[in-house]
């Protein structure tokens, strides 16, 4: 059973650590995962980091889903992650052998939730969103529609980091992809922003029910 807890930063964040290992999250993402996570069969998470959000997905998921975590530097993860039984991969999400692997795992694993949260959101987004599948579920970290939506939200859970994906950095790709907002105003206030690849008949794109 992992164990959770509310810790202050230096800078005075308030963020969620998991067993003991930060997860750069604010806290109430844990309830708002909780709420969704069982709708997935594949969970992929590009930019582990230490490993403490993995953890909570590790914790969270159905026991059936598969989840595959990447992180392009081996030194960030810390080292009290169990990697036996949580299946963190070193690699560039960027590079083409890592994409076909993603894309491969995508369109043959179910149900999957994708999480862009490594060094260049954006582009993570623009790259993979492409190879979902209807009812797939793509997510950006760090993610407001505005810096003044940004400072709202902040203000209201204490975070103090700075946003580094905005609506209109990924809006020409959800729109080219057939996707639609997803539990938006849910994960926009744990700085999150959700889209779920849709059904397109003719102009009008219809979003699958949760």
């Amino acid at each position: 059973m992992s164990s959770f807890n509310i810790v202050t930063s230096n800078e005075g964040s308030l963020f969620l650590e998991v067993d003991g290992i930060a997860c750069c999250q604010t806290p109430n993402v844990s309830t708002a995962f909780l709420k969704i996570i069982h709708l997935f069969d594949t969970i992929i998470e590009i930019g582990a980091d230490a490993g403490g959000f993995t953890l909570l997905l590790n914790h969270q998921k159905k026991d059936a889903t598969q989840l595959i975590s990447y992180e392009i530097a081996e030194s960030k993860i810390s080292k009290n992650i169990n990697r036996d039984k949580i299946d963190i991969r070193i690699a560039d999400c960027f590079e083409d052998s890592t994409i076909q692997e993603i894309q491969d795992k995508i369109l043959s694993g179910g149900r999957t939730l994708l999480l862009c949260d490594g060094g260049c959101k954006a582009k993570e987004f623009e790259i993979y969103a492409p190879f979902l599948k209807t009812g797939d579920v793509i997510m950006c970290h760090d993610y407001c529609d505005s810096r003044i939506d940004w400072i709202s939200l902040c203000h209201h859970i204490h975070w103090l980091g700075a946003p580094e994906s905005f609506y209109y950095k990924v809006a020409k790709t959800a729109w080219d992809n057939g996707l639609e907002r997803f539990e938006y105003d849910l994960f926009r206030s744990v700085l999150w922003g959700a889209f779920v690849k849709t059904n397109i008949v003719g102009d009008r794109i219809f979003s699958l029910d949760v």
